[in-house]
């Protein structure tokens, strides 16, 4: 442990061998890390595949024996608490053991992907296995508010804008959100403004003046587009339905109404 005089200085001796059994320690774990086994696999799989589908041959990929699978009595060890994959290692295989929701998984985060390790015993073997989840069009646009009204006064002039509120869909990329249109009409036309993946804003910009003269009524159709690549889902669509009366002395009440799934 060391010696201690009547002094006031501590030994140094004690502190000087917690150091080098620290450091030893470090060495030994580092000898011992360098004789296990290890190897690096990733697949890439599309979301929402079925239980039991198959993501790969670990034992082809890996180079392992079937029957080393069985001695070594491989398993997979994960952080997450939801299991999303199983090893058969009667077959050296990875399934899906949990349907995937990439959107769940990720959100907007791109790409999208989880890790796990497999472990064999008998000797020490490390496998460090990343399954990379590939988006689907499996959601359609839709829009959070079901009623908007937009009052206009009877002295907007022509090219007075009008906000719109913006669809949102949890796809990605080519599947996520891609344009808006709106229905030919006399009245109102449609602006983009400002594009980004999750920011679309269009503006109704009142193209000639209202016919206040007679009484009125105008169906107008709002569009979400999106991408079609892995199904044939139609986009939604919204109808913008008033009816502009003659006597109003304040403003024209305009009611837009609008379904989503």
């Amino acid at each position: 442990l060391g010696a201690m005089d009547f002094g006031k200085h501590p030994s140094r001796t004690l502190r000087w061998r917690l150091c080098c059994t620290q450091t030893t320690q470090n060495i030994l774990l580092l000898l011992f890390l360098t004789h296990i086994a290890a190897g690096q696999i990733r697949y890439s799989i599309p979301e929402e595949m079925k239980k039991g589908s198959l993501i790969g041959n670990v034992a082809v990929d890996l180079g392992i024996d079937l029957q080393r699978l069985r001695s070594g009595r491989a398993r997979i060890v994960s952080g997450e608490n939801i299991q999303y994959t199983e090893l058969k290692a009667d077959k050296g295989t990875l399934v899906v053991n949990q349907r995937i929701d990439r959107e769940q998984l990720c959100g907007e985060v791109t790409p999208c992907s989880f890790s796990f390790d497999l472990i064999l015993e008998n000797p020490m073997e490390l496998h460090h296995i990343t399954v990379e989840v590939l988006d689907i069009n499996d959601n359609s646009p839709s829009f959070h508010q079901h009623d908007m009204k937009l009052t206009i006064g009877e002295s907007a002039a022509p090219g007075a804008r009008f906000v719109l509120p913006t669809a949102n869909d949890p796809d990605v990329g080519v599947n996520g959100l891609q344009d808006y249109n709106l229905s030919p009409n006399e009245n109102f036309i449609l602006k983009n403004d400002a594009v980004g993946q999750s920011n679309i804003f269009y503006n109704t910009l009142q193209h000639s003046p209202l016919p206040y003269h007679r009484g009125l009524r105008e169906e107008r159709r709002l569009c979400a587009l999106y991408g079609r690549t892995f199904n044939d889902n139609r986009y939604l669509h919204s109808d913008l339905c008033s009816n502009l009366k003659r006597r109003n002395p304040l403003s024209l009440l305009v009611h837009w109404l609008y379904f989503s799934g």
